[in-house]
């Protein structure tokens, strides 16, 4: 999503409730530089970018 390796994107490991997990905010998805062009984006299958708000996938740049 992001280009970097997970380690450096916040995605390397299985979190574990009560903490937070997924993709951190501060990282730019392809899906925010394409949005950002104007084109309508969309996320499909299963990709874990996180399960708390702020770190869904319609968060890091995806419409749908």
């Amino acid at each position: 999503m992001t280009g970097s390796f997970a380690i450096r994107s916040g995605t390397h490991s299985v979190p574990f409730g009560g903490v937070a997990d997924g993709l951190t905010q501060w990282e730019v998805t392809i899906g925010e530089s394409v949005s950002a062009a104007g084109y309508a984006t969309a996320l499909f299958g299963k990709w874990h970018l996180g399960s708390d708000n702020g770190r869904f996938p319609n968060d890091q740049g995806f419409d749908e």
